[in-house]
């Protein structure tokens, strides 16, 4: 059943992970959901941490075919877990995340509250939907995620659904907001969102200190800002 929200109002799009809280939410959920001392445990550890071989040869792959790699393969440890389980990390680490909240940019804190008094928030992430259900259901603030499949309230470790490239399609369907018809400001620290950052209002875009050559050339129209991480 799709969910309207009144379209004449303004809206705020608010990025998740990178933004709303520092952690990447998928990967964060799925370390948190399997012990570190479980095989699959290991394994993700193994996967996940930045001086792991097998996290350096990724991240070049990545960077090579244009495919998110590291998520698809840790999104297949989570074949057999149960719908319920998985709801039940995710409402602990979502928990434990918020409450680290405050130590996010205070510029991006700041560029939040101002303009949710006077809009309505929306998450736009591309993490999967137990996370990102579990964030907006503590902030009251409504969503739209990528999803994994689900069959018979067990996971089979694939991507249903990846928004990366689609925020602008799937909050047409889940809400019948047309970023083409209405206002919003965006915050965001993700690439694949500055074609959204036109006809936004205003644009506060995150970005690595490393990238700060790129500014130049991403932050020429008077609407959009930009914050090093």
């Amino acid at each position: 059943m799709k969910t309207s929200i009144n379209k004449e109002n303004t809206y705020l799009l608010i990025d998740i992970c990178g933004t709303y809280v520092t952690e990447n939410t998928t990967f964060g959920l799925i370390l948190n959901h399997f012990p570190s001392k479980s095989l699959k445990g290991l394994l993700i550890r193994l996967f996940i941490f930045r001086f792991s071989p097998v996290n350096f040869i990724i991240i070049i792959l990545e960077k090579v075919t244009n495919f998110q790699i590291l998520k698809n393969i840790l999104i297949l440890f989570l074949r057999g877990v149960h719908v319920k389980d998985l709801s039940r990390s995710a409402n602990n680490y979502a928990k434990k995340i918020l409450k680290n909240r405050n130590k996010c940019n205070k510029k991006v804190f700041d560029f939040i509250n101002f303009y949710k008094e006077n809009s309505i928030p929306v998450f736009i992430s591309a993490s999967i939907d137990p996370i990102v259900k579990a964030i907006s259901l503590i902030e009251n603030i409504p969503f739209i995620s990528s999803k994994i499949s689900v069959v018979n309230n067990i996971y089979n470790g694939k991507i249903l659904l990846d928004i990366s490239k689609s925020k602008d399609s799937e909050l047409l369907k889940k809400f019948n907001i047309d970023l083409n018809k209405i206002k919003y400001y965006l915050v965001t620290d993700n690439f694949d969102d500055l074609r959204y950052a036109r006809n936004s209002l205003k644009t506060l875009f995150i970005l690595e200190r490393k990238n700060s050559i790129l500014c130049k050339d991403l932050f020429n129209a008077p609407n959009v800002e930009f914050v090093f991480r």
